[in-house]
């Protein structure tokens, strides 16, 4: 099985890369948690060492809108704080 393939419904953890434009790593994350798994790609099926994942599932998963970056209120590390939105850097205006 050649990496990428599409074959019967079904698409490669390589496939689903190219198709959503994040990392298979990322991927294969969701598909060990098993939660997650049944939540996000129920169909997909474990052939050996390959997932196996159906293209309508795939392709619902990109569809889906995502929430990015930090959840709001929570600082990024500890010298920058949010506050009202606005991340303060503790520099002084000059």
């Amino acid at each position: 099985m050649r990496t990428g393939e599409e074959f019967d419904g079904y698409v490669t953890v390589q496939g689903a890369k190219d198709k959503l434009g994040i990392s298979d790593g990322r991927i294969r994350q969701i598909l060990n948690d098993e939660e997650r798994r049944q939540r996000e790609f129920p169909g997909a099926r474990k052939l050996g060492r390959v997932w196996l994942l159906p293209i309508a599932e795939v392709e619902a998963f990109g569809s889906r809108e995502r929430k990015i970056g930090y959840p709001p209120g929570r600082p990024r590390n500890k010298r920058e704080s949010a506050v009202g939105g606005v991340v303060r850097l503790g520099l002084t205006a000059a």
